[in-house]
C-alpha cells in the first residue's frame, strides 16, 4: 500500500490513517465469496492495534490520567500515614498541575510510601530510579533515611531534596548530590538568644534530642554562643531521646533551679516532654519555655490536647503570610482536595511543611523546563549534573518563602514569626528580622528593637502577664549560711551584738548593709541567715572553702593566699597595710641651713662653672684690658676668683671685649635662675615646719625589732614575720 491512496494525504490522525488503511486492505484483499464477516472483523482490530502512536520518552505517573506527552518525572517518599505526609502528596499534585497550567510541561509524580524505616526508603528509591526512571527524589522527612537515599542517589546522579529537620553541615559535602530543602536554624537561633537577653535571664537550660532520626544537637553549639552573646550562661544540657524515662530527666531539671527552658527538638518528643513537665509542675508561675521552628512549625496540625500542655510557650517560627491572596486560594484548592482524596479525616490548615513540599516539586519542574529549553543530551549522567546545578541555581519567591541555595542549603528566612500558645489558640505576636530585630509589623519597620517587649505582652506558663525572673523562687529549707566576724575593730564597718533576752544576734554595718542591698537586686529570691565568727579572718575564709560557711560579709582584707581559696566580690574600699606612725622635722637643727636649698653635688657644679666662666672671661680680656696687664701669676690668680664671683652683681668688673660680653650674658642669666630658686627654697625652708615618718618602711621595723600594734586576729601579724 501506498501513501497516495490516502485521500487526506497525511492530514488526518492516527486513529483515521488506520481507518484508511483498513478499507483499503478489504477492498485489495481477495476474499472468497461467503467469506465470513468475524473475519473482517478480527482483521480490522489487529489493524488498529499495530497503529499505535509511537511511544514518548518518559512515563505516565501514577498520578496523572490523561495521555498527554509526559516530559519527564519525580519520585516523592513520603509518610502518607501521618496527616503532614497527606498534606505533604497532596501540594505535590498541586503544584504539578499549577506548573503545567502555567508553562505547558508535563511531569509525572511517583510517590512510595517506605514508613520509617530507612533501609525500604532506600529500597523505593532504588525502584524508583531503575523502573520509574525519576530524576529527582523529594521528601525523606528523618535523617536516617535522608543518609540512606543521599548514597543512592549520589551514586545514580539523582538529586534528592531532603524535607529533614536538621541536616548536618557536613552532609551536602559527603553527597554532592543532596540538597537541604529546610531552611537554617540560625535565624532562630539569634531570635531566641534575644528573647533571653530582653528579659535579662541569667541561667538557661537547653533541651535538645539525641536520636538517629534526628539530627538538632548539631545546632546546640551555635545556641551556645549566641546565648553567651547576651550575656546569658547555658546553666545545663539536657539530651532526650524518645525511649528516655521523662520524669527522671525532668526531674533534674527541677533540681536545679533554672526556670527557663529553650526546646529543639521534634514534635512528638515534645508533646512528651511538656505533657511530663506539666504533671510536674513545671508548666506554672515562674517557668519559661522557648522553642525553635522545629515545633513551632508544626503546631498547626497538633491536636488541642498538644496545644493543652503548651500553654505559655513562645515559640519562633517561619513566616507564611496567611491573609494574602495567594496563600488564601492555595489554602482553599489544598482543603478541597485533601477533602476530595481522604473523605472523613480532619481537614488540616496548609502548612509549612506542605507550602515546602510545593515550591520543591516547582523548583525541580522549572529545573527540568529550563534544561530542556537548552537542547538534548544523549548520556544520563551529565543531564543528571546539569540538572542538579539548574536547581541549585534556583532563585524565586515561593509559598514557603525565598527559594534559593547556598553550598546545597536553601537560605534563611529573612523573617520569623514570633508565636505564643494561649488557650486553644497559637497567637501571632509579631515577627523578627535580623537587620531590625522584634516589630510588630513588617510594614512599618522603625529603628532596630532588641526588646521582645515591643511585641505587647505575653502569656506566660501559669496565665500570668509578667515575664519570669528565670529561677526558681526557693523554699528557703537550705538558707545561705553568712559568716560574719565578731572581733571586727571598726563597727562602722560590722557590728555584731547579742541579745540576752532573745537569745539572738544583730548584724548591723556598712559591709552588713551593701549585702543585703545587693540581695534584693537579684533577679530571684536568696534566702541567706548570718551567723557569728569569734575566729581570725584567715580561719573564717578557710569556713568558706571548707564549706561551713557559704558566704563572708565583713571587712576582709583581698590577699593572694585567700584567693587560692576562695572568690572576692568587688572591694568597697582600696586594699591594703597602712602604718601609723609619729613624724619627726625634716631638719632638727637651723645650723648652716642657708647652705641646705642646694645639694653638696649642686654648690660644686656652680662653683666649677663660675670657675671656668671666669677663665674664659680672663683670657680673652689678659690682653687688650690694662688691669690684666704687669701682674704676678698670685694677682692674677686673685683676680680670676674675684671675677668668678663679681660677675654675677653690677658692681663688677666690665668686659671690654664683645666676646668677653657674650660669655658674661651668659652667665648671668644662669646666675639669676640659680638665684631665684635659692631664695625660694631657703624661705621656704624658714617658713613651714617639715616633718617626716619616723619609719620609712617595713624592713626598718623588722631590723629595728620595734613594738607594733594591729588588730586582733588580723594578717598584719603573718605579714610582719
Amino acid at each position: 500500500m501506498h501513501a497516495s491512496r490516502c485521500p487526506r494525504r497525511y492530514k488526518c490522525s492516527a486513529k483515521e490513517q488506520c481507518v484508511c488503511v483498513s478499507k483499503a486492505l478489504v477492498e485489495q484483499t481477495e476474499m472468497p465469496h461467503g467469506a465470513p464477516p468475524c473475519l473482517f472483523f478480527f482483521l480490522s482490530c489487529c489493524l488498529l492495534l499495530s497503529c499505535r502512536p509511537p511511544a514518548v520518552a518518559g512515563n505516565r505517573g501514577e498520578d496523572d490520567g490523561d495521555d498527554r506527552v509526559l516530559k519527564g518525572s519525580i519520585g516523592a517518599i513520603l509518610d502518607l500515614r501521618c496527616r503532614t505526609g497527606k498534606g505533604e502528596r497532596i501540594a505535590m499534585k498541586m503544584a504539578l498541575d499549577d506548573f503545567h497550567k502555567g508553562f505547558g510541561y508535563k511531569l509525572a509524580l511517583h510517590m512510595k510510601d517506605p514508613g520509617l524505616d530507612p533501609k525500604q526508603a532506600a529500597m523505593e528509591a532504588s525502584r524508583l530510579i531503575d523502573e520509574k526512571k525519576v530524576q529527582a527524589i523529594l521528601g525523606l522527612r528523618t535523617w536516617p533515611q535522608t543518609a540512606e537515599v543521599a548514597e543512592l542517589g549520589d551514586r545514580a546522579s539523582v538529586p534528592v531534596l531532603s524535607f529533614a529537620d536538621g541536616v548536618p553541615s557536613w552532609a551536602t559535602d559527603r553527597w554532592p548530590f543532596l540538597l537541604q530543602f529546610t531552611p537554617s536554624y540560625s535565624p532562630q537561633i539569634t531570635a531566641i538568644s534575644a528573647i533571653i537577653g530582653s528579659w535579662h535571664w541569667r541561667k538557661v537550660a537547653v533541651i535538645y534530642e539525641e536520636d538517629d532520626g534526628y539530627a538538632g544537637a548539631d545546632s546546640i553549639p551555635h545556641f551556645m554562643d549566641a546565648i553567651q552573646a547576651v550575656g546569658s550562661d547555658v546553666d545545663y544540657q539536657l539530651a532526650l531521646s524518645p525511649f528516655a524515662p521523662m520524669a527522671k530527666e525532668l526531674e533534674k531539671l527541677k533540681t536545679r533551679r533554672c526556670s527557663v527552658f529553650v526546646v529543639h527538638t521534634s514534635l512528638t518528643l515534645a508533646t512528651s516532654l511538656f505533657a511530663g513537665a506539666a504533671e510536674m509542675g513545671m508548666m506554672g508561675k515562674g517557668y519559661a519555655w522557648v522553642t525553635t521552628g522545629a515545633i513551632a512549625d508544626h503546631l498547626d496540625s497538633a491536636n488541642s490536647s498538644v496545644i493543652g500542655s503548651m500553654q505559655g510557650v513562645i515559640g519562633t517560627r517561619s513566616f507564611i503570610p496567611r491573609a494574602s491572596d495567594a496563600y488564601t486560594d492555595l489554602s482553599r484548592k489544598f482543603q478541597r482536595r485533601f477533602a476530595a482524596e481522604y473523605p472523613g479525616e480532619l481537614i488540616p490548615e496548609l502548612s509549612i511543611n506542605g507550602l515546602q513540599a510545593y515550591d520543591a516539586v516547582w523548583a525541580v519542574a522549572d529545573a527540568m523546563r529550563r534544561l530542556d529549553a537548552g537542547g538534548d543530551h544523549s548520556s544520563r549522567s551529565p543531564r543528571q549534573r546539569q540538572l542538579l546545578e539548574h536547581i541549585s541555581a534556583s532563585n524565586f519567591s515561593g509559598a514557603s518563602g525565598k527559594v534559593q541555595f547556598v553550598l546545597g542549603k536553601l537560605v534563611p528566612p529573612e523573617i520569623l514569626e514570633i508565636v505564643n500558645i494561649v488557650g486553644s489558640n497559637v497567637k501571632e505576636m509579631g515577627f523578627w528580622m535580623d537587620e531590625f530585630g522584634f516589630s510588630r509589623s513588617i510594614a512599618h519597620r522603625t529603628e532596630p528593637n532588641l526588646s521582645m517587649a515591643a511585641l505587647g505582652q505575653a502569656s506566660w506558663p501559669g496565665g500570668t502577664g509578667s515575664a519570669p525572673r528565670g529561677w526558681v523562687p526557693s523554699t528557703g529549707k537550705n538558707p545561705l549560711r553568712i559568716g560574719v566576724s565578731s572581733k571586727s575593730v571598726f563597727p562602722d564597718f560590722v557590728r555584731v551584738e547579742h541579745d540576752d533576752t532573745q537569745k539572738s544576734y544583730h548584724f548591723t554595718g556598712f559591709a552588713i548593709d551593701i549585702f543585703d542591698k545587693a540581695v534584693k537586686y537579684l533577679p530571684y529570691d536568696l534566702p541567706y541567715q548570718f551567723h557569728p565568727y569569734d575566729g581570725t579572718n584567715d580561719d573564717m575564709v578557710a569556713q568558706v572553702f571548707s564549706k561551713a560557711f557559704d558566704v563572708v560579709v565583713g571587712d576582709t582584707a583581698i590577699l593572694s593566699s585567700r584567693c587560692e581559696m576562695v572568690q572576692f566580690s568587688q572591694p568597697y574600699t582600696p586594699s591594703g597595710i597602712t602604718m601609723v606612725v609619729p613624724l619627726e622635722p625634716v631638719y632638727p637643727s637651723m645650723e648652716w641651713i642657708f647652705l641646705r636649698p642646694f645639694t653638696a653635688s649642686l654648690w660644686a657644679t656652680i662653683a666649677a662653672i663660675g670657675l671656668i666662666n671666669a677663665f674664659a672671661v680672663w683670657l680673652i680680656e689678659r690682653r687688650s684690658s690694662p688691669e690684666y696687664q704687669g701682674l704676678s701669676q698670685s694677682q692674677q690668680l686673685g683676680n680670676l676668683m674675684w671675677l668668678s664671683f663679681t660677675a654675677l652683681f653690677p658692681q663688677g668688673e666690665r668686659p671690654h671685649h664683645n666676646l668677653s660680653r657674650v660669655v658674661m650674658v651668659v652667665w648671668i642669666f644662669v646666675g639669676l635662675v640659680l638665684t631665684s630658686n635659692y631664695t625660694a627654697i631657703l624661705s621656704s625652708m624658714l617658713t613651714v615646719q617639715m616633718l617626716q615618718p619616723a619609719v620609712v618602711d617595713v624592713e626598718m621595723l623588722r631590723r629595728t625589732n620595734a613594738m607594733v600594734g594591729c588588730n586582733n586576729g588580723s594578717s598584719v601579724v603573718r605579714f610582719l614575720k
